[in-house]
């Protein structure tokens, strides 16, 4: 996957969320390995997603993963203590 593309991918997972289609989003995220992912905030959007799905344990990865990227989040501890 090469950048444009990366950067499409992004925007479409964004778009899902505002419009609170978890659904669209939660098949976006499984279709890339999420490690690729570096932004903390795209992370959340994407556990979010997963958490509203129903899917807990897979939420909780992904908070885990962007906690990684920027443990200074507080968003993201508090998140994490609701899981």
């Amino acid at each position: 996957m090469d950048k444009q593309e990366y950067r499409e991918f992004l925007e479409e997972i964004k778009r899902g969320y505002e419009a609170e289609d978890y659904e669209k989003v939660v098949s976006y995220a499984d279709e890339i390995e999420l490690g690729k992912i570096k932004e903390p905030r795209v992370l959340e959007m994407i556990s979010d997603s997963y958490f509203k799905t129903g899917d807990y344990e897979t939420a909780r990865n992904v908070l885990v993963r962007a906690q990684g990227r920027n443990s200074t989040s507080r968003n993201i501890a508090y998140k994490l203590s609701d899981l």
